[in-house]
């Protein structure tokens, strides 16, 4: 069915607040980035964006494919109207019928081009096709890609030796081809990395799946070949956030020659009409404002564009069925999984690092037993014990700050949904931190045996086991919020440290500020430590009483494990009475908040959030 895409009089305008002004040293106040653009493209045609460095093409485009960096930032209003076939476009339409393609690349670093490709064909169409057609329909790409050579080369990170630039673009191009029913195509700079003959190709190859699958496609493109230009169906160029021409590609060079600007003959007519409309580096920029002001059609009176109604979301009802909801979340624990696994960045090197310093904190206090003067190396084995490993959960911060675009692209572009996104990632990591929490806890916990029962650390490592998770939960969270890592990692050791300080041990809770309270109740180290502390010490018998009475050089505790912990229970907290089962509850509750919150936070940077004007 044939369809058009029209968008009229779009503007967008950006204010910066006087500290941002101050930190990035952009112009304070409101901006227009884009200035009453206008623009239709219909089924089986290709259109093309061009213009000099700055002028916004990237930005319109993240605009027309909707994208939650533009649509749902406060800072950004945007003017308009998009349209299909004379209704708006919607995130619901986008996210069923339509892919867009950043210009940075966001694929599984650790997974093969084939995998990457195959995950995405089955993520899309959700077991709806056989495997033998996907399959097939993964060669057909693969072949068109000039893939065939790398199809079992890992895409490639800093850990792991991938494919090239050029490669990664083309499997990228690749996933979205992968889409079932695809209306319209939005393209960031496909040819960004490329060589001039693969550019070309991936040309004709974008033009065959236009008029082939009869989709709509919608392209970014730097500084087109003289063979890529003539490739168009349509030429939008702007310049300056405003359109000097909007068109066909083959008659652009005959209207601006009807306006006095001649090319030579040799000239690519690309450089000819970049040259002509760049400001930057023209001398007389009164020429290029006469070029924009020929073409210009601005409306006077601008409305704020909407994109969905009251409570509408992306999913729909074929889309949110239980089937399908589990095959994606079985194919999403997967790929996950696999990616895990082969990128020593992720976990494998934390299990190493981790399995390190549980032999050493084990031969640390090798030498400690459950006598008086010992007691207190006891304690600090386990506070090191949540410490040391805790701190350690840091990696996960930069892994999950690159997988992040990598799944916002995915769910904006309908491969998935993000209740499915997050079930997937808690449901992965579950057996991986219990593989870590086993690996930490063995030396320093069997090496001086804390206690010599085998049950007594079963729940030890329950509940060690379930701090690690929250701590993990953490660290997802504040790697979604925070978009640098370096900054991220700043505000997870801080976080930590502070719950640390305050878990009740270094501190009584009677001590502690009281506008400085909160901490202590929202510490997940005060419930791990106290039940940790239970678990070894309750029921233990601890030698050396009536030897420590008789020298006094160390502290007293007590002739069993319970009267340790009357020894360091106070009015506030008593430790005997503390039931680790209640507190192994807790800390589920923690992880279960954190969780929610990762995906509310997530949420407001996938879907449109806005409310219809």
């Amino acid at each position: 069915m044939q369809q058009s895409l029209s968008f009229d009089s779009i503007t967008v305008k950006i204010f910066n607040s006087k500290l941002w002004s101050t930190i990035t040293g952009h112009k304070q106040g409101e901006s227009e980035i884009i200035k009453g653009i206008n623009g239709k493209i219909s089924s089986g045609q290709v259109m093309a964006i061009i213009g000099p460095s700055g002028a916004g093409k990237t930005t319109l485009l993240e605009t027309l494919a909707l994208q939650p960096k533009i649509i749902n930032n406060k800072n950004i209003k945007i003017y308009g109207e998009i349209k299909v076939d004379n209704q708006v476009l919607s995130r619901e339409y986008m996210a069923k019928y339509c892919s867009f393609m950043p210009q940075n690349d966001s694929l599984w670093p650790s997974l093969t081009c084939y995998e990457n490709l195959m995950y995405c064909a089955k993520l899309y169409n959700t077991f709806d096709s056989e495997d033998t057609f996907i399959n097939d329909r993964i060669n057909d790409v693969i072949n068109s890609l000039g893939l065939s050579s790398c199809k079992d080369v890992p895409v490639g990170s800093p850990f792991i030796r991938g494919l090239s630039g050029g490669q990664r673009r083309r499997v990228s191009l690749g996933c979205e081809l992968m889409k079932k029913n695809i209306k319209f195509l939005f393209l960031d700079e496909p040819t960004s990395g490329l060589d001039a003959a693969s550019a070309a190709e991936i040309m004709k190859l974008i033009n065959k799946v236009s008029k082939d699958l009869n989709v709509g496609i919608i392209t970014s493109i730097h500084q087109p070949s003289s063979h890529i230009f003539y490739e168009f169906d349509q030429l939008l160029l702007i310049s300056k956030g405003r359109t000097a021409y909007f068109g066909k590609a083959n008659e652009s060079i005959d209207y601006f020659k009807n306006s006095g600007k001649c090319m030579e003959k040799a000239m690519n007519p690309a450089d000819f009409l970049l040259e002509i409309v760049n400001s930057d580096f023209n001398d007389n920029n009164a020429e290029v404002d006469n070029i924009l002001s020929l073409w210009e059609e601005r409306e006077s009176n601008l409305e704020e564009i909407s994109f969905l109604t009251d409570d509408e979301e992306i999913e729909e009802d074929n889309f949110n069925n239980f089937k399908s909801i589990c095959s994606r979340i079985y194919l999403l624990v997967c790929r996950t999984f696999l990616s895990y696994k082969r990128d020593p960045a992720l976990y494998l090197l934390r299990v190493l690092m981790y399995g390190f310093m549980s032999v050493f904190l084990g031969l640390t206090y090798y030498d400690v037993t459950n006598t008086q003067k010992d007691i207190p190396d006891m304690f600090f084995c386990i506070l090191w014990v949540t410490a040391f490993f805790s701190y350690m959960g840091m990696v996960s911060l930069p892994a999950f700050s690159i997988e992040k675009d990598t799944a916002v692209k995915e769910i904006t572009n309908g491969m998935y949904g993000l209740a499915e996104y997050v079930t997937s990632i808690s449901l992965v990591q579950v057996p991986i931190i219990l593989l870590c929490s086993i690996v930490a806890s063995v030396g320093p916990y069997w090496i001086p045996v804390l206690n010599n029962l085998f049950t007594r650390y079963l729940s030890f490592l329950a509940i060690f086991a379930m701090h690690l998770y929250v701590v993990e939960s953490l660290g997802v969270l504040i790697a979604s919020i925070i978009p640098n890592f370096v900054i991220g990692l700043i505000i997870f050791c801080s976080a930590l440290s502070q719950m640390f300080v305050f878990n009740g041990f270094f501190i009584s809770v009677a001590n502690m500020p009281k506008f400085l309270i909160w901490i202590y109740y929202t510490s997940p180290f005060a419930y791990t430590n106290q039940a940790l502390f239970k678990i070894v010490f309750s029921g233990q018998k601890m030698h050396g009483m009536n030897k420590c009475l008789r020298k006094l050089k160390y502290p007293c505790y007590g002739d069993t494990g319970n009267d340790v912990l009357d020894a360091i229970s106070n009015s506030d907290l008593n430790y005997n009475d503390i039931n680790i089962w209640e507190w192994f509850g807790v800390l589920i509750a923690f992880a279960i908040i954190m969780r929610f919150s990762f995906y509310y936070y997530l949420r407001s940077s996938v879907f449109d959030v806005r409310k219809r004007k």
